[in-house]
């Protein structure tokens, strides 16, 4: 069926009105204001009815009362099935065997600690209970062994533990010896100048301070 308004219907009832505005127009005299708003509603009166015109005639639905055809239904794809890790079990009857790991080899660590020790031997010279005069020089040597496993370098040191000094400084250098060999210790003393018994005793000791080994001494009676 045809459209229920139609482009030339339309344009008749837009140009009907346009006799019966025009007299009322000439009846009534306007301002030159008001005529000139006039004359452009005039001029797109006619535009603007065609206009909705054409949209009715497209837009409007027909006599017939067809509905608008709703949208294709949207096609959804099947879930995909949810995928599963693959077993790691083995068949009924089968084993699995690990490989041995390699031992890890430590090593043993770079520095080696050793021990330190000093045997007393023999008097060399000035044996114990000598009598000696007021102020004389007393050169004392002691023969002794590194009984150890270090060997002695410049940072030993032989120092004074027990009774006088008798006129020699409180620490003195130990001979430097190695591990298993013999040594002669000297240290010169001046005897007192008061008569009576002295003696003097001394200690090795390693670079970290610690005393070790048997302790040497000299023992002097000045006499007048």
């Amino acid at each position: 069926m045809k459209s229920r308004w139609s482009f030339v219907s339309v344009l008749q009832a837009a140009m009907s009105n346009y006799p019966s505005w025009a007299a009322r127009r000439r009846k009534s005299p306007l301002s030159d204001h008001r005529q000139g708003v006039l004359r452009r509603a005039r001029r797109w009166a006619v535009p603007f009815s065609l206009l909705y015109g054409i949209l009715g005639t497209i837009l409007l639905p027909g006599c017939g009362g067809q509905q608008v055809a709703s949208p294709p239904a949207l096609f959804l794809p099947p879930a995909a099935a949810s995928l599963s890790p693959p077993s790691t079990s083995l068949p009924a009857g089968q084993f699995s065997f690990l490989a041995p790991s390699t031992p890890t080899t430590v090593a043993p660590p770079s520095g080696v600690l050793c021990r330190n020790d000093l045997q007393y031997l023999e008097d060399l010279t000035i044996p114990d209970g000598s009598l000696v005069a007021p102020g004389s020089l007393l050169d004392k040597q002691w023969r002794v062994k590194n009984s150890g496993d270090c060997n002695w370098d410049g940072h030993y040191r032989l120092r004074l533990v027990s009774g006088d000094a008798l006129g020699a400084a409180p620490e003195q250098a130990l001979y430097p010896a190695r591990a298993g060999t013999e040594a002669v210790l000297r240290i010169l003393f001046t005897a007192p100048l008061v008569a009576g018994t002295y003696r003097s005793e001394w200690q090795a000791y390693a670079p970290d301070n610690t005393p070790f080994g048997e302790p040497v001494f000299i023992e002097v009676v000045v006499s007048p």
